[in-house]
């Protein structure tokens, strides 16, 4: 059986969450955003796992479960940040010796989608925040010899 695997971020904004899923190619028409968190989808079913955010799996190419983004715990409280969650099967290839599905679509390692993504959103956190104190800010991108995304640098001037 899947479980699902849940990467934590320091972002409180849906507004950087959102972003950070367009910023990555999802299409806003496809992002659902709810009161309240939903049932996400996974292999074998939703295994108690929900979210106020929710990209159906159809829309990220997954072949297991949605992705979401939560501020809920476990035990249904609302913490302060958002965490991204994906089923595991998704990220590890439900046993072979391959980097998972999704990451192989989105150009990432083994599990590295979820922590990518929770990555980006730190970024647009941080880059709103720079440029409210009037910083002007640009990204620099590094890829590994792969042509992998190895990684995202914020430098930031003074006007």
């Amino acid at each position: 059986m899947s479980q699902f695997v849940v990467a934590d971020t320091k972002v409180t904004s849906l507004e950087d969450i959102i972003s950070a899923l367009v910023e990555i190619g999802i299409a806003k028409e496809n992002i659902e955003v709810h009161e309240l968190p939903v049932a996400l989808s996974g292999y074998g079913g939703s295994q108690g796992k929900s979210a106020e955010v929710v990209v159906r799996k159809q829309h990220i190419g997954a072949r297991y479960g949605d992705l979401g983004a939560t501020k809920f715990d476990e035990e249904g409280k609302k913490g302060r940040y958002y965490k991204f969650i994906v089923d595991d099967y998704d990220c590890r290839g439900s046993g072979e010796s391959c980097d998972g599905y999704i990451d192989r679509r989105w150009g990432t390692r083994r599990g590295g989608f979820v922590n990518h993504l929770a990555g980006r959103a730190g970024l647009i956190m941080s880059e709103r925040k720079l440029k409210r104190r009037g910083f002007k800010t640009r990204r620099v991108q590094k890829n590994n010899s792969d042509g992998v995304l190895g990684g995202i640098q914020l430098v930031a001037t003074r006007r």
